[in-house]
C-alpha cells in the first residue's frame, strides 16, 4: 500500500517533482549520479518513457531541517547526442524554496540546446515551475524539414 500525499506532506520539508517528458525519447533516471546535500526520496525517480510524466518525492531526514540536492537524467536522442537534464532542488530551513533545472552538454549548462534529429536541427528546451508541488518539462520543437541554409555572400 502507498504511502498517502497527506503523510508526505506532515514532514518539515518536502518537494515533490513532476517529469514531464514531451520528447519522443525516453528519460533515463541517472541512480548513480543524484546527490542528497540534505533529505532522503520519499518515493524515488524512476525513467520517464517518452511523451508521459513521473513523478518522484523528496522530504527531510527523522531529525533534518530540509533538502536540498540534485537529480539527472539522461535523454539520449541518437547514439551520438545524450543530453543531461539536471534538477536542483531546495527547500531548507532558512532561505527559499528553490527548483530549478537545465540541461548539460559538452560542459555547458542552459535551458535549451540545438541538436540533430534525423538530420535535422530541433531545439532541445526545459522549463521548471516551482512550488513544494514542482513540475519540470523536457520538449523540444519538432522539425522536421530541413531549414534553407542561408546564401553563400558573393565578393564584390
Amino acid at each position: 500500500m502507498g504511502v498517502s500525499s497527506s503523510d508526505l506532506q506532515s514532514k518539515f520539508r518536502w518537494l515533490q517533482s513532476t517529469v514531464v517528458n514531451e520528447t519522443d525519447f525516453r528519460l533515463t533516471f541517472d541512480d548513480a549520479n543524484y546527490q542528497f546535500r540534505k533529505g532522503r526520496f520519499w518515493t524515488a525517480p524512476g525513467n520517464v518513457a517518452a511523451n508521459s510524466e513521473s513523478t518522484y518525492s523528496i522530504c527531510n531526514k527523522a531529525l533534518g531541517f530540509g533538502v536540498n540536492g540534485v537529480v539527472r537524467y539522461h535523454l539520449a536522442v541518437n547514439p551520438e547526442t545524450i543530453l543531461t537534464i539536471v534538477i536542483n532542488y531546495r527547500n531548507e530551513f532558512f532561505g527559499d524554496m528553490v527548483v530549478t533545472a537545465n540541461i548539460e552538454r559538452d560542459g555547458a549548462s542552459s535551458k535549451e540546446t540545438t541538436v540533430l534529429i534525423d538530420g535535422v536541427e530541433n531545439t532541445i528546451s526545459v522549463r521548471s515551475a516551482p512550488g513544494n508541488e514542482a513540475k519540470i518539462t523536457v520538449f523540444y520543437s519538432k522539425e522536421t524539414t530541413p531549414k534553407p541554409k542561408a546564401a553563400a555572400a558573393t565578393p564584390e
